[in-house]
């Protein structure tokens, strides 16, 4: 059986199970304790009783050592020591009664011991009795009979005495050792209390803590999955406040992609309806620019030369848009071959010259004879982005120059330009849609912000990276590597950008 239970829940349970074991190993120490107060009052209660025996004893010898004293020496003093020691005898048998007033067996021993009592008394009174009738010690002393009564009179007392202290010897006796092994309980008591608390607080602790991590990771994981277009986490088991945020948080992933869905088919009609009449305009003004509709004057030459750079602008976005409709789509498919880098580099070169020329900037590109594994025409269009960009941030003058490298089986492309370079904490976003180096730069050099997105997809799918090097002031080096031969590539002739996702997923 499995309870859902909240994170307030698990926190309350967190405190109050450890504090109701404290509650118990208290509950328990206090009993513990209980036990050896109560041993050391049945210790402290023997002893008394012992005490008060043992002087009743010795109040019952002076009486009859007074009784026998008068008998002789006809003392007052002595009679007056053996009245006190009577009532002595009296008083110590009524604390006795007090003693023992809670212990059945105890209270009928002491009855026992002061009916013996009580003969040695009557004893003494009768030798007081005689001696008031002039009976003297010598003829009490010559007199057996006299001697044997009194010591008769006497032996019942010690019997019973004997008797009712026994049990509080034993008492006396034992209390020391069950004191000390009550002790020693209390203290392995407290010892294993605190250890037994201590890890089952941790263990606790450890168990909620980890739970309550091990599903946040998750609901971060999902976040991250979620920025990268990967699929997420299934939900969240339970019903606390996790789980609770993991459903909205998925919900949520479900209606961003809708949207995002949606978006693109938008972005894809509206690209594919404006695609072809853009072009047709730009047919138009071309013609009309190249005189084959009449001749036109100088100003409206001017104006339509304006007009088809702005066309050309607003294809080369549709052209963006399309690619990065199709990169979301998993429909980014190229065929890939062997081909001589120097063609592609020729033909790069070929496309740029013209915007070259109109921002007079040089294009340097060494001669190479290596081959690659790609499709030709996306290794193009890289080329033609990275050169574009790098002319469109030189200046007059400037040398735009291509450098090539070969490293590990793959083959390194170098696009460097002397121009105003990229700020370190751009350097990291520039390859993010929709960014560019500076804000104003959509306005003042144009471009959409999505070349350098799309070359990435592009290299990445050839089974290469990108990147740049760049400091503010001494230009920029766009790197980038493709494989040297097909045995290099993770590239699958056909395929989409969907695998290089899922082998993202894996990694």
């Amino acid at each position: 059986m499995r309870f859902h239970l909240k994170i307030s829940h698990k926190g309350l349970i967190l405190v109050s199970v450890p504090l109701l074991l404290e509650l118990i190993f208290v509950g328990l120490l206090s009993s513990l304790l209980q036990q050896a107060e109560g041993e050391i009052e049945r210790e402290a209660h023997s002893k008394d009783v012992i005490e008060h025996a043992n002087i009743l004893m010795q109040d019952i010898v002076d009486a009859s050592t007074a009784a026998a004293a008068y008998s002789f020496l006809k003392s007052r003093a002595f009679a007056a020591r053996q009245e006190s020691a009577i009532s002595a005898v009296k008083d110590e048998f009524g604390e006795l009664d007090k003693l023992v007033a809670n212990d059945p067996e105890q209270l009928s021993n002491l009855g026992r011991f002061r009916e013996a009592a009580d003969g040695v008394i009557a004893k003494i009174a009768s030798l007081k009795a005689s001696d008031d009738q002039h009976m003297t010690l010598s003829s009490m002393i010559s007199d057996p009979e006299t001697l044997d009564e009194l010591e008769k009179a006497m032996h019942p007392v010690d019997v019973q005495l004997l008797a009712f202290l026994k049990r509080e010897k034993e008492v006396e006796t034992a209390s020391p050792a069950t004191q000390a092994s009550t002790q020693k309980l209390i203290e392995q008591s407290l010892i294993g209390a605190v250890v037994l608390n201590v890890l089952f607080a941790v263990a606790l602790t450890a168990f909620f803590i980890s739970g309550i991590t091990r599903r946040l990771k998750v609901l971060t994981e999902n976040t991250f999955r979620l920025s990268r277009g990967q699929r997420l986490y299934p939900l969240l088991s339970g019903g606390d406040e996790i789980a609770d945020l993991d459903r909205v948080f998925h919900s949520m992933a479900c209606s961003l992609q809708e949207v995002e869905s949606r978006k693109q088919q938008l972005i894809g009609i509206v690209a594919n309806k404006l695609q072809a009449p853009l072009t047709s305009v730009e047919r138009i003004l071309t013609s009309v620019y190249s005189g084959e509709q009449g001749e036109i004057s100088s100003p409206v030459k001017h104006k339509l030369q304006i007009a088809e750079v702005d066309i050309m602008r607003l294809i080369s976005l549709i052209n963006d848009l399309l690619d990065v409709q199709k990169v979301e789509s998993g429909q980014l498919e190229m065929s890939a071959a062997l081909i001589p880098l120097a063609r592609a580099l020729e033909r790069s070169i070929r496309a740029v010259e013209g915007f070259a020329a109109q921002k007079r900037v040089f294009l340097s590109c060494p001669p190479t004879d290596v081959t690659v594994f790609a499709d030709e025409g996306r290794l193009i269009q890289v080329l033609v982005n990275l050169l574009s960009n790098a002319i469109k941030f030189s200046s007059s003058e400037q040398t735009v120059s291509l450098a090539v490298e070969e490293r590990d089986n793959m083959v390194e492309v170098l696009v460097i330009d002397q121009g105003r370079g990229i700020k370190a904490e751009a350097l990291d976003l520039i390859f993010e849609r929709f960014t560019q180096a500076e804000v104003s730069d959509a306005v003042l050099k144009g471009g959409s912000g999505l070349g350098l997105s799309i070359c990435k997809t592009i290299i990445e799918q050839l089974g290469g990276t990108i990147w740049v090097k760049s400091e503010p002031g001494k230009g920029s080096t766009f790197h980038f590597r493709v494989p040297a031969s097909d045995s290099a590539s993770r590239l699958i002739v056909g395929t989409s950008a969907e695998p290089a996702r899922a082998s993202e997923e894996k990694s």
